[in-house]
């Protein structure tokens, strides 16, 4: 074995140089540092495992896939690609995404899906078709706040085809659009123009109920009235169309109606006619007329005060109801003659309205006849006579009188 320090040659098994005394290294323990070194060598260069490279081409996968939805979603979400879709909707009569298009917020109930299609359907015709367009160009303005989309677009109306460049106007929204992407709306829809009025009031009698295009308006709606006698409905939204609306009073008569909302005309009153009301319906409040004024003739004819016989009308009668009552019950005091047999022979309807308290106003002709006796000799005299004359009426479990503006009139002449 020779030394690694001077060279000398020494015996096999020697442990030191015999020359330097330098340590000798055998050839054993090289092998056994060669084949450790080896084994660490080894172990840093393991191969991966088949979890780690599946969990690597899944990682992978999972990025391109990302990237992939993200170019996807902010195609999508383009000005131009906005507008190419709600043309190819009109076009394909897709309703679900021309009312997605028209970016309705707050408050849908009067606004919903359904009424935006049934309307659509209608401005929609089959004679209107495109039959091409391409976008020409798109400009952005407001600092990148509104895009301005032209697009060139040949359509057919029945027999006639035009070509028209159309400006689609779209406002960047605040809220991002799945998180990320900007949110644009278009803010004019120059093919379809459906307009919306906010805040539409209805005025009814008290506890009318109110259905609004077959959605029944719950007191969710109902506005603070000053007014006890009327209940205000105010709508968040209504779309500008003519629409049918049905009324059911407290009373059970039913009523309908058609009214077109508008910015300019916000506000819709509910008012009654004679033709509103079934023959059945009209002989209720004839009946009603009769009863209150044969009572109000009976106090008066008897010399009874208001307070007496007031239970016959409604509950919230008119204060002028107590006036006229007690003009006329003054009137015959001062006369020469009293009246008895006081009865209606018939009572007929000219017109039926609202009045300012939201009772009934029925303007009738009165057939009537009595007996007039002089307080002077006792002579009798029977006659007959008619007039028109207009009362109101009150829901008060049945109809009773709640208002008039006067009661037959008699005359009686003694010599």
């Amino acid at each position: 074995m020779f030394c690694g320090e001077c060279g000398t040659k020494n015996e096999k098994d020697a442990l030191f140089c015999e020359n330097c005394g330098a340590k000798l290294e055998h050839e054993e323990k090289k092998t056994v540092k060669k084949q450790t070194n080896n084994k660490k060598k080894k172990e840093t260069t393991k191969r991966l495992s088949k979890k780690q490279k599946i969990l690597i081409i899944v990682g992978c996968v999972v990025l391109v896939l990302l990237i992939s939805i993200y170019q996807l979603g902010a195609y999508l979400t383009n000005p131009e690609q906005i507008v190419k879709s709600y043309i190819d909707a009109i076009n394909n009569r897709d309703y679900n995404e021309l009312y997605e298009a028209a970016n309705y917020s707050g408050d849908k109930t009067f606004i919903s899906k359904d009424l935006y299609k049934k309307e659509i359907k209608d401005l929609l015709d089959n004679d209107i078709k495109i039959n091409n367009y391409n976008i020409a160009s798109t400009t952005y303005e407001d600092g990148g706040l509104t895009a301005k989309v032209d697009a060139n677009i040949s359509a057919t109306n029945g027999s006639d085809t035009s070509t028209d460049e159309v400006t689609f106007t779209l406002t960047k929204l605040k809220d991002k659009k799945y998180l990320i992407f900007d949110n644009w709306t278009l803010s004019n829809q120059d093919l379809i123009n459906l307009e919306v009025v906010k805040n539409y009031e209805i005025n009814v009698p008290k506890n009318t109920e109110v259905t609004f295009n077959d959605i029944k308006v719950t007191d969710k709606y109902l506005k603070k009235n000053s007014n006890k006698k009327l209940d205000t409905y105010s709508l968040p939204q209504v779309f500008a169309i003519t629409t049918k609306v049905k009324f059911k009073l407290a009373s059970g008569i039913n009523l309908e109606d058609e009214l077109t909302p508008s910015s300019y005309n916000n506000e819709y009153k509910l008012n009654i006619t004679k033709s509103d009301f079934s023959s059945e319906e009209q002989e209720e409040i004839i009946k009603a007329i009769n009863d209150g004024v044969t009572k109000a003739m009976e106090g008066l004819t008897t010399n009874k005060s208001f307070d007496d016989i007031k239970s016959n009308f409604a509950s919230n009668y008119n204060d002028d109801l107590k006036e006229e009552y007690e003009d006329y019950l003054s009137n015959l005091a001062d006369r020469n003659y009293t009246i008895s047999d006081f009865k209606i022979t018939d009572t007929s309807i000219s017109y039926i309205s609202f009045d300012d308290d939201y009772n009934i106003s029925v303007r009738v002709k009165i057939n009537y006849s009595y007996t007039a006796k002089s307080k002077e000799d006792g002579e009798t005299d029977s006659d007959k006579d008619y007039n028109y004359y207009e009362y109101s009426l009150a829901y008060d479990n049945g109809y009773k009188l709640a208002d008039a503006n006067g009661f037959p009139s008699i005359y009686a002449y003694f010599f």
